[in-house]
């Protein structure tokens, strides 16, 4: 079995940074509302952040009138956080209905911030989280000295920040360091045991170290928490190299669903499970729908060549 999951180890994050978290959920919410109370000069604005990260999963300007508009949000908990000039109000909502409305109705600056809405800021400080953006922007471009820079500098302001803890560990592995990467996020996940990421690059890890097991485990706990493409391909991969191929080819007809398309990786591990399936002709087709630059070379262009030695 050919490692494909490894070469994910720096898109991991870039990824779930550019691709808003409803894309990791099945079903969607759309979340109307209305900001009360916000100062004519101040400006306002609404981020719905990740309930355990605390990261924004989307943000928006109000409006004139206080309006603002989250479209296909995937279901769950989250915190809505406004913004004005003067102050900072948070509160946890639930999503469950197709549509939901809020209305957020800001306290004044002498009222008691007990009940649903707090005026204290969030655990992660903004210059963390503005580094944590760096370390990913960093990881897109594949520059991972760059991104271990900017992780440790957001972990160096919030020593207790998981998500940085884990950016640390993508950049192990994408090194091929899995065993520090391994126990980067222990520690990440004795902080937040319930972060996703978390559990989808220790998939990933493992997969790398030949533990498909523990990937599995590792990949269906990410799955419990959120239903993201890459926990998906790292079960699919983890049952493929345990020759549970029909299993494996539903997770990765999963992942497909939830992808950027054409995906390199995805499409040679799919194709590799339809080989192993004994369906050629398929397998072949999904490399083939790939740009040609894709297939031209590399894993993508010796598995072409092997294929059609098979088929004369």
């Amino acid at each position: 079995m050919n490692r494909f999951s490894r070469t994910l180890c720096f898109v991991f994050l870039a990824t779930i940074s550019s691709i808003p978290i409803h894309a990791q959920f099945n079903r969607t919410v759309d979340l109307e509302g209305v900001v009360r109370g916000a100062p004519d000069s101040a400006n306002c604005s609404v981020e719905l952040n990740n309930i355990s990260s605390h990261l924004p999963v989307q943000q928006a300007v109000c409006g004139t009138d206080g309006s603002f508009r989250f479209m296909d949000v995937g279901r769950g908990n989250y915190q809505l956080v406004v913004r004005t000039d003067l102050r900072s109000y948070a509160e946890e909502i639930d999503l469950r209905a197709p549509r939901e409305d809020v209305e957020i109705n800001l306290p004044k600056p002498q009222e008691s911030s007990e009940g649903s809405v707090s005026v204290a800021e969030l655990r992660i400080p903004d210059k963390a989280k503005d580094e944590l953006k760096k370390a990913d922007e960093a990881l897109a471009k594949g520059d991972l000295a760059k991104a271990d820079q900017h992780a440790v500098r957001a972990l160096q302001i919030a020593p207790r920040y998981a998500r940085a803890m884990t950016a640390r560990a993508v950049v192990m592995c994408a090194n091929n360091d899995f065993n520090s990467a391994l126990k980067m996020l222990d520690e990440s996940e004795g902080i937040d045991a319930m972060l996703p990421l978390t559990k989808v690059v220790r998939a990933s890890v493992l997969n790398a170290l030949g533990r498909p097991e523990e990937a599995e485990k590792a990949a269906e706990q990410a799955l419990r928490l959120a239903g993201t493409w890459q926990a998906h391909f790292e079960l699919a991969e983890a049952l493929a190299m345990q020759r549970q191929f029909e299993k494996a080819l539903v997770e990765v007809n999963r992942a497909t669903s939830l992808t950027p398309p054409k995906f390199t990786g995805l499409a040679l591990l799919h194709a590799t499970v339809l080989v192993d399936l004994h369906n050629v002709k398929a397998a072949r087709d999904i490399l083939l729908a790939l740009p040609k630059k894709q297939r031209e070379s590399g894993p993508v262009a010796q598995l072409l060549a092997n294929l059609d030695q098979r088929q004369h």
